[in-house]
């Protein structure tokens, strides 16, 4: 006779973009080997998807994480981690006078403590004139996968701007239905102002981020730590 598979204990936390509240189980002994894996590379493509492949099997809910923002699968990642190996991650940090004092310091960091932080007053709309406004999205998971951070250039810039345009509208007329070359060639369209404007939308995205403030073990003296991004939080295991 097989063996049984256990049943996992149920979690709920919410998607921060959307506010919508999904059930979560723990990852498995199988799915952290993938995660450690993953790790080891230190590939920031094999990262993101084995991630987006844990969130999508524990996720109990009818979701498409392909879609989700950058900042959602961080924030999942992390929830799904708490409750999968514990909220509370010891550390051993070299701090700012580790030269001096040859002694590394002991912390702790608290995922519970981790949020997204959404700007004040952000909007997706932006204003390019007095006639056309765009709706711009976040990020997901599958532009996140297109862009090349080693080799950045011009062209990439404009898909990655151009795959972000939700709908460009006026008081009239709404277009929301377009290929990505015609939102590429909008894109090459707008003016230097124009298109600062939209850069300005994605500066002052949510981010997930957690700075701890320490002091060295042996000297008392403070040092930071800062986390910003999957692979700060992917690393912390």
């Amino acid at each position: 006779m097989a063996l049984p598979k256990l049943n996992n204990i149920e979690f709920l936390t919410e998607i921060p973009s959307t506010k919508k509240e999904i059930r979560f189980r723990p990852f498995t002994i199988k799915e952290q080997k993938a995660l450690l894996i993953a790790r080891e590379s230190a590939d920031k493509k094999s990262i993101l998807n084995s991630v987006v492949t844990i969130i999508s099997d524990c996720v109990l809910d009818d979701i498409d994480v392909s879609k989700l923002a950058g900042f959602d699968i961080e924030f999942l990642f992390l929830q799904i981690r708490g409750q999968s190996i514990g909220d509370v991650i010891p550390l051993k940090l070299r701090p700012d006078c580790f030269e001096e004092c040859k002694t590394p310091t002991e912390v702790e960091i608290n995922l519970k403590d981790i949020k997204v932080i959404f700007p004040d007053n952000a909007s997706d709309i932006v204003e390019l004139n007095d006639t056309y406004s765009v709706k711009m999205k976040y990020p997901d998971y599958r532009t996140l996968m297109t862009v090349n951070t080693q080799q950045l250039d011009v062209e990439q810039n404009i898909e990655f701007l151009a795959r972000n345009i939700a709908m460009v509208f006026d008081k009239d007329n709404v277009h929301d239905t377009f290929t990505l070359d015609e939102a590429k060639d909008f894109i090459l369209s707008l003016t230097v102002e124009q298109l600062d404007k939209i850069l300005e939308f994605f500066r002052n995205a949510p981010v997930m981020k957690h700075t701890l403030d320490y002091k060295c073990m042996k000297c008392g003296k403070g040092s930071k730590l800062e986390l910003n991004g999957l692979q700060d939080f992917f690393s912390l295991g």
